[in-house]
């Protein structure tokens, strides 16, 4: 599930970084309203992905697995914060 967060994370990031080219003539407000609405939207579709299956296995009175699969996702999501800074530590210092 980390691996699946981290990919969504970066789509969104590759869309917030183009947006403001596709929008060139779009008011102020409309452009925060439509950033707004991508947070929003987001931030389901991460809550989703990273409690989904752990909430799905405790409601099944699987705890152990829940746990696990929770643990298994922030340590991946920690992980890919980590290579993620690392190359762009790599990436300034050139």
């Amino acid at each position: 599930m980390g691996l699946l967060e981290s990919l969504y994370v970066v789509v969104v990031a590759l869309i917030m970084n183009n947006l403001s080219s596709m929008m060139i003539n779009v008011e102020e407000i409309f452009a925060a309203g439509l950033m707004l609405m991508l947070l929003v939207f987001s931030a389901s579709v991460s809550g989703a992905l990273v409690f989904g299956l752990p909430i799905h296995l405790f409601v099944q009175r699987r705890v152990r697995d829940a746990i696990r699969v929770m643990v298994t996702t922030f340590l991946t999501l920690l992980g890919v914060f980590f290579i993620i800074l690392l190359l762009a530590g790599i990436y300034v210092s050139q």
